[in-house]
């Protein structure tokens, strides 16, 4: 186990090496960031979304702090857009984004989780609960760290509430309505299971298990899959077949039925692995 001396130092070391974008419509607020981070984060402070993309895009930060008196529409509009560059290696965009928020309108929160949103700052905040926030979630220790992750992506953002609602109280699940961000999450975060619409606009389920397998920066490895559909016939079956899906979700779904597909997956992976056995099935 680490000393406190040397939990210090790494906590020090992650801190210096990070960089914070905020993006709050309030110039008086400006200074206020700067004071509470600068010490510890290169710290960039930006009050305007169109800037704020030019100096993401150009810097890369570690993470991206915005207010949510930004409204709605703006906050979404930056989410969006990185979303649909978070796969270019040209631009690189794979910093954390996370909400500052005055409320816990649920609703709004699962909405920005849709769009990658990995945590929200309660406000009022102190230099000392925003710094640790920025650092637990930079250095990925989070509470829920030693669960399995599960990331859904659906176009529908009702059957991406209902499935949080079914697992967030077990799994570590990461949602989102945009298939180009999931393949970006899926090739650069740890999958412990993919669940997956098989019929998207732009990019379905299939399409993503198919350009995640035919990437070579990360290897795909043998993720499990369950795809999800409305109309589960032979067409769809056969299109899905070649990646060995764990089963076929069919919509609505069922909380037990799907936490008891979790389940089965879950065990036959550990069983696997603490015998060395192959399970034919």
């Amino acid at each position: 186990m680490a000393s406190m001396s040397e939990e210090m130092r790494t906590k020090r070391d992650v801190k210096r090496k990070a960089s914070v974008l905020v993006v709050d419509k309030d110039l008086g607020n400006m200074g206020l960031y700067k004071a509470m981070l600068s010490a510890e984060y290169e710290i960039d402070c930006i009050n305007n979304i169109s800037v704020a993309m030019e100096l993401f895009k150009s810097k890369n930060h570690n993470a991206v702090v915005l207010d949510e008196k930004l409204g709605q529409d703006e906050i979404i509009k930056f989410l969006k857009w990185r979303d649909e560059n978070a796969d270019s290696k040209e631009e690189n965009m794979d910093g954390i984004c996370l909400v500052l928020t005055e409320g816990t309108d649920k609703d709004k929160m699962v909405l920005y989780g849709c769009y990658g949103v990995v945590d929200f700052i309660p406000k009022p905040f102190t230099k000392e609960g925003m710094s640790e926030k920025l650092y637990s979630t930079i250095r990925g220790k989070r509470h829920n760290d030693n669960r399995k992750k599960v990331l859904v992506i659906d176009d529908d953002i009702e059957t991406l509430k209902t499935i949080k609602g079914y697992l967030g109280d077990k799994y570590d699940v990461v949602i989102t309505n945009c298939a180009k961000y999931g393949h970006g999450c899926l090739m650069n975060n740890k999958t412990d299971l993919l669940i997956a619409d098989v019929r998207m606009p732009e990019m379905s389920g299939v399409d993503v298990c198919t350009l995640a397998k035919q990437k070579q920066e990360k290897k795909y490895g043998d993720v499990p899959v369950l795809f999800m559909t409305d109309m589960p016939d032979a067409d769809v079956i056969n299109k899905c077949a070649e990646f060995k899906p764990e089963g076929f979700l069919v919509k609505p779904l069922e909380k037990e039925m799907l936490l008891s597909a979790l389940d089965r997956i879950f065990i036959m992976e550990s069983y696997m692995t603490k015998t060395g056995r192959k399970v034919e099935g």
